[in-house]
């Protein structure tokens, strides 16, 4: 939120320097140029424009845009909004093995070895994990 509001700031700012400079100039210019052309331009659009900027900067999600985007590639990739597991009956005896040898006897040293607290932005997770730790972790211990 900070952030946006910062650059708010920082555009209005440009579109007050750019009215200050177009006024001065105006004061004391004696014929019209193309770059004084260029800047009255610029003013209007900055000033004209600022309503654009602020539906731009609050009114557009950007996590829902992130979310839908995720959704419409899952659906393309997968078939599906969401990855469906298969049953614990429809896998394969190797991998049933597997996986009750690991919840018995590795899961509790992967959690503590693994789980920190994390920072991502402003958010803060706790007792988290990244899936690339993960698999490093069960790949040093055979189990993938």
């Amino acid at each position: 939120e900070l952030s946006r509001h910062l650059l708010l700031l920082i555009l209005l700012s440009i579109s007050m320097f750019v009215g200050a400079a177009l006024c001065i100039w105006t004061l004391m210019m004696d014929g019209m140029s193309g770059i004084y052309l260029e800047l009255v331009f610029l003013d209007g659009f900055l000033n004209l424009g600022q309503s654009i900027f602020t539906l731009a900067i609050f009114g557009i999600s950007a996590k829902g845009i992130v979310l839908n985007c995720r959704r419409l590639t899952r659906r393309f990739l997968y078939g599906r909004d969401q990855i469906l597991l298969p049953a614990w009956e429809d896998l394969a005896e190797e991998d049933r093995v597997v996986s009750t040898r690991f919840i018995r006897h590795q899961l509790e040293i992967c959690m503590e070895e693994l789980s920190r607290d994390i920072n991502e932005g402003l958010r803060r997770h706790n007792g988290v994990f990244y899936g690339t730790d993960l698999v490093s972790w069960l790949i040093e211990f055979g189990l993938a």
